[in-house]
């Protein structure tokens, strides 16, 4: 890459982002929000997409579809954060919560607006679920498996 070139914007969509995306980065995300009306609100709304997701419930313990009744709602020149909840559509107990910071630029216009997506954490915890056999078998030094997984991923 030469010295005076501009990296490319990566555009993703919210549904990788919340996905697979790592906590701790701004990502540009395409037709991040639509301009419509609601009951006492005009602006730009999110639609969030339906996640697939680890359920880490016994009868489910596998990739499952999780969604949220949550709502997104940039303001252009504004950062605004959010905790958005998801819940497993198949046992509708396990739940995934993740934290963003969602802005668009100023003088941003349009029907459907681009913008970027700060993924500031979420809990259960980034990464590929631990398998329990596993945990079993390391079970004196889970704790210290656990945290270096974390810093891992």
């Amino acid at each position: 890459m030469a010295v005076n070139q501009e990296p490319k914007l990566e555009y993703k969509t919210l549904k990788e982002i919340l996905e697979s995306v790592p906590p701790g980065r701004w990502v540009s995300v395409r037709d991040l929000a639509i301009l419509g009306r609601s009951i006492g609100h005009r602006g730009y709304f999110t639609e969030l997409p339906r996640l697939d997701l680890h359920c880490g419930k016994e009868k489910c313990n596998g990739t499952r579809f999780f969604s949220s009744e949550d709502s997104l709602q940039p303001e252009i020149g504004l950062i605004v954060e959010r905790s958005l909840h998801f819940k497993c559509c198949n046992c509708g107990e396990y739940r995934k919560t993740f934290a963003v910071s969602v802005s668009v630029d100023k003088g941003t216009t349009g029907v459907v607006i681009d913008g970027s997506v700060y993924k500031l954490g979420e809990f259960p915890p980034f990464g590929p679920p631990t398998p329990s056999r596993l945990i079993t078998l390391i079970s004196p030094d889970r704790e210290l498996f656990l945290k270096g997984q974390a810093a891992e991923n």
